[in-house]
């Protein structure tokens, strides 16, 4: 345990801080308005994606939603996770209660490792992260390929991925409350023009530091991606 602790310390100074100290101390006007513009003109482009965040905004950490008999099965629905077939997600349910006493426990590397690593041969790492997200969103990043590879994590597990990111993510907000305020404010704004029907309080609750940079990194790692293919 202690190996890995070094381990996602050095992954989180030599990969990931300095990227995200680069790409949001500086060139600030460029960024933020790329930031802005992908996110607004996703709720415009996709219904997908627009259905995903009201369920977020309405759901995430919510134990009323926790508590559902398939509380994973919506999250597989609005996450859009493929490759998930139904008799591994019966499993999955079924196993629902054990996997989130785990997460409040903290056993992260035990719910990884018995029930995602290797369900019937296949790995649903990406599938882990946002359960893990669900339950504590403030502490847990979900992960997807683009913000992996935005980051160099590419050859590192969704464990090991999610561990480093969600570390970072809350290191730097910490480190830079100012510039994070600055992000928010605009991120709740947009969100709120968006979804009337959703509480203000609502939206600015589940829009903590780990949610905020998400967005950011998602949105500018697809940004990277369009403009090298």
């Amino acid at each position: 345990m202690i190996n890995n602790q070094k381990y996602i310390d050095y992954l989180v100074s030599d990969y990931i801080k300095p990227k995200i100290d680069l790409c949001l101390n500086e060139d600030l006007n460029t960024n933020d308005r790329i930031i802005q513009e992908h996110y607004s003109n996703r709720f415009n482009n996709s219904l997908n994606f627009k259905r995903f965040q009201e369920y977020y905004f309405t759901t995430t950490g919510d134990f009323v939603e926790i508590d559902k008999d398939n509380f994973i099965s919506n999250v597989k629905k609005y996450y859009s996770i493929q490759g998930v077939s139904s008799i591994e997600l019966n499993y999955l349910e079924k196993h629902k209660t054990e996997i989130v006493e785990l997460i409040l426990r903290d056993k992260i590397v035990d719910i990884y490792f018995r029930f995602f690593y290797s369900l019937n041969g296949k790995n649903h790492g990406s599938f882990f992260t946002k359960i893990v997200h669900s339950v504590i969103p403030e502490k847990y990043c979900p992960v997807d390929i683009p913000i992996r590879e935005f980051f160099n994590l590419k050859n590192e597990n969704y464990y090991f991925s999610m561990l480093a990111l969600s570390r970072a993510f809350v290191k730097w907000g910490n480190e830079n409350d100012k510039r994070l305020g600055v992000l928010k404010k605009m991120l709740i704004t947009e969100t709120i023009k968006i979804f009337p029907n959703i509480s203000a309080s609502s939206i600015t609750e589940k829009m903590n530091d780990i949610k905020i940079l998400n967005i950011i990194f998602w949105s500018l790692s697809i940004n990277h991606k369009n403009k090298t293919t």
